[in-house]
């Protein structure tokens, strides 16, 4: 029942059967506790995520590796990585997924340095970061404007072998204030058979719009079968940044009319 309430977004009902199963004195474990902790977390609700930790915490659970790692992302979302990292100074064990949650959450929270500081402290720990700790890396320092430690990130990622995914390509594209580095790295998306991410053409799109690339622009945007708002949203800019004003609002009145012939 937790499950799927949590599985087709019902975080009210979630909690609702959480309250009801422990009003019939039935209590939670290593699979419900992370259940309600994300329905806790999804909702915004700091309170009831403290008052689902207090009960793991009185039964023993909170030494799980899922439910400290389901509570380590609840509160990254929340906002509360103090909370997080008091609780992840305390875990008798971890795991890739304990410390990938760290860096996520510091990222999420637009904290470069407190990534980098645990990103440090696994490589100290005998740890080897994988892709998902590298992204989240990059999306940190990216989120915090910091384009040049982004992009010597990505140089020191690739330098230890290490294949980007279209995230973190994604990520560094975003920050390219240099037309022949984002032609390079546009090079490696195509080696890499990472074309058909629209998350990594768009920020390609937005680069080449950028940097004044108009023709490069557009033929992205039309290579792009599934065209989200961010997709629009690119071309729109590519025009504005040349001064195509026209053809900017034309490109928007052709967007409203597509998407108010979808809604009806």
């Amino acid at each position: 029942m937790l499950r799927a309430n949590v599985m087709n977004g019902h975080c009210r009902g979630t909690l609702e059967v959480y309250t009801r199963m422990r009003r019939l004195g039935v209590l939670a474990d290593e699979f419900s506790f992370p259940l309600a902790v994300r329905a806790c977390a999804k909702m915004g609700h700091r309170y009831s995520c403290a008052l689902v930790h207090s009960h793991a915490l009185r039964t023993g659970y909170q030494d799980n590796l899922h439910v400290a790692n389901e509570l380590l992302a609840a509160y990254g979302r929340l906002g509360q990585m103090a909370l997080a990292h008091q609780l992840f100074d305390k875990m008798l064990v971890r795991n890739h997924i304990s410390w990938n949650t760290m860096v996520s959450g510091f990222a999420f929270n637009n904290n470069s340095s407190g990534a980098l500081k645990i990103f440090k402290r696994m490589e100290l720990d005998g740890w080897e970061p994988d892709l998902v700790t590298w992204t989240s890396l990059l999306s940190s320092h990216s989120r915090c404007g910091h384009h040049q430690e982004t992009l010597r990130l990505y140089n020191v990622m690739r330098s230890k072998g290490i294949k980007a995914t279209a995230e973190s390509l994604a990520v560094v594209v975003s920050v390219c204030n240099d037309s022949n580095k984002g032609s390079e790295l546009h090079g490696y998306v195509i080696r890499a058979g990472l074309e058909n991410y629209s998350f990594a053409k768009n920020s390609l799109l937005c680069m080449y719009g950028r940097h004044g690339f108009l023709q490069a622009a557009e033929c992205l945007f039309s290579e792009i079968k599934t065209k989200s708002l961010e997709s629009w949203n690119g071309l729109i800019s590519s025009y504005t940044q040349v001064g195509l004003c026209d053809e900017a609002f034309s490109t928007f009145l052709h967007l409203k009319k597509i998407r108010r012939k979808y809604h009806t």
